[in-house]
C-alpha cells in the first residue's frame, strides 16, 4: 500500500522565482522511502485566502497535508493564521514555548516576535533545535495538516521528526540507479516489458538519469537484479551515491592516486572531487590551465600544438593529462579542453566541443564529445563524463 498525502508550498520568493522549492523535492523523496506518495502540490503565495483555498483542495483530495513555510514572525507569514481559520481553531500562545526560544535567542521580543509561540490550539509541536520556527501537527476529523519552516535546514530537521511519528509501510522499499549520459526513453524502451510502469520513476539531471523502483520489497529485490543485469557498468551507483564519492571509494581501495588539469572546467573536477570528506587520501592537486601560458609553462604543452591544433584538441589535452600525472607524480591525470559557450566556437569547433584525457601508467585515452545545454551545463557534462570513464576504467583494474 502507498499512502497519499498532498504538500502546499507557500511563499511570493518561491512564486517570483528568487528560491528554488528544493524542501518539496527533500519531502517527497524522505516520505517516498517510507511508503508516502504525493498525490498534489500546490504553490501559493503569502495570501491567507490562498493558503485557505489550497488548504481545502488538499484536504479534499488527501488526509494528510504539509505545509511548507510562512512560519516566520512577520506580517507576510500567514501559515499559522490560514490553518486557524480554516480548521476553526483559535491561536493560543504558548508562553513556555516562547521563554525557550528567548533562552537560543536573547534579543527577541514579544512586541516583534510573538508569532514564534503561536499555535493553533492542540497542535503537536516538534522543536526546532536549528532555529526559530517551530514545526506543528494538527488533526481534526481524521485528517491532518503538519506544517513546517521554509528555510532548508529546518525544514529537514522537523521533517526527520515528523517521520518518525509517521507509519512506516515495512513491506514497501524503493530504490535508485544513476544512469550517467542515458535517457529515459531508453531506459523505458528495455524494462517496459518487464516492469510496470507505475513501479518505475525517473529523475533526469544535466549528466544523466536516476531511475527509481518501488514497490513491495520482494518485488523491489526482483526488479533490482533485472536492473543490474540490463544495465551492468552502465549503472554508476545505488542509492544514489555522488559519482564523486563512488570515484572516492574506488581510488581509496586500490590505492591509487589522481591529479587534475583542468581548463573550460574552470576547477569544478577538482571541486567535485573534494566535495567528498576524506578525499586527500587519493586526490593529489589539481591545476586550472586556462590560459596557453599555464598550459605550457605548467603542463608542458608544446607551444607549436598549440599553435597548429589549437588549446582545444586532442595533442593539447593529451599533454594537459599526461604533464599532471608527472607533474604531480600520481597514477591517474585527467586533462580537459572544450569550448563551453555561449561564445567562442567555429564552424570546426562548436560550442560544446570537449576534449577529454584520461591519463594511468603508460596509456592514455582522449575522447572528444559534443555537450549541449548552457555554459554551466556543458562545464557540468565534461566533469561528468570523465568522472564516469575514471570509474569504468577503475573497476577493470
Amino acid at each position: 500500500m502507498i499512502y497519499k498525502f498532498s504538500c502546499i508550498t507557500i511563499g511570493n520568493e518561491i512564486l517570483s522565482g528568487f528560491r528554488v522549492d528544493t524542501d518539496f523535492y527533500n519531502l517527497v523523496k524522505k516520505l517516498g522511502e517510507i511508503g508516502y506518495s504525493c498525490n498534489l502540490h500546490l504553490t501559493v503565495p503569502d495570501s491567507l485566502e490562498m493558503i485557505k483555498k489550497a488548504l481545502d483542495m488538499c484536504l479534499k483530495e488527501t488526509d494528510i497535508v504539509f505545509t511548507i513555510g510562512g512560519l516566520g514572525p512577520t506580517s507576510d507569514d500567514l501559515t499559522r493564521e490560514s490553518i486557524s481559520k480554516f480548521l476553526e481553531v483559535e491561536l493560543e500562545f504558548r508562553k513556555d514555548i516562547f521563554d525557550e526560544l528567548k533562552k537560543k535567542e536573547p534579543l527577541l521580543s514579544e512586541e516583534k516576535h510573538k508569532k514564534y509561540g503561536l499555535f493553533p490550539k492542540g497542535a503537536k509541536i516538534y522543536i526546532n533545535e536549528v532555529g526559530l520556527a517551530h514545526a506543528f501537527m494538527l488533526s481534526k476529523e481524521n485528517k491532518r495538516i503538519f506544517s513546517l519552516p521554509g528555510p532548508p535546514n529546518e525544514f529537514e530537521h522537523t521533517l526527520n521528526k515528523i517521520i518518525n511519528d509517521l507509519k512506516k509501510f515495512e513491506d514497501y522499499s524503493v530504490l535508485y540507479f544513476d544512469l550517467p549520459f542515458k535517457k529515459e526513453i531508453e531506459i523505458e524502451e528495455k524494462l517496459k516489458e518487464k516492469i510496470k510502469a507505475s513501479n518505475l520513476f525517473f529523475l533526469p539531471y544535466s549528466g544523466g538519469v536516476v531511475l527509481g523502483v518501488r514497490g513491495k520489497k520482494r518485488e523491489v529485490e526482483e526488479f533490482k537484479n533485472l536492473i543490474l543485469k540490463e544495465f551492468k557498468e552502465e549503472i554508476s551507483s545505488e542509492g544514489p551515491e555522488p559519482l564523486e564519492k563512488v570515484i572516492g571509494d574506488l581510488l581509496r581501495n586500490k590505492n591509487i592516486t589522481l591529479s587534475t588539469a583542468e581548463s573550460c572546467t574552470g576547477g569544478l573536477l577538482s571541486s567535485r572531487i573534494t566535495d567528498i570528506p576524506g578525499s586527500s587520501d587519493y586526490f593529489i592537486g589539481g591545476v586550472v590551465a586556462y590560459s596557453n601560458e599555464i598550459k605550457k609553462k605548467v603542463l608542458g604543452v608544446k607551444e607549436e600544438d598549440l599553435k597548429n591544433f589549437g588549446a582545444v584538441s586532442e595533442p593539447v589535452v593529451k599533454q594537459m593529462a599526461e604533464g599532471i600525472r608527472t607533474l604531480f607524480d600520481t597514477d591517474f591525470g585527467i586533462g580537459i579542453s572544450g569550448i563551453a559557450g555561449p561564445t567562442g566556437g567555429t564552424p570546426q569547433k562548436p560550442v560544446g566541443t570537449v576534449y577529454l584525457s584520461l591519463s594511468f601508467r603508460e596509456k592514455t585515452e582522449i575522447y572528444k564529445k559534443f555537450f549541449t545545454g548552457s555554459r554551466k551545463d556543458i562545464k557540468f557534462k565534461s566533469s561528468h563524463f570523465i568522472l564516469n570513464e575514471l570509474r569504468k576504467t577503475l573497476l577493470k583494474l
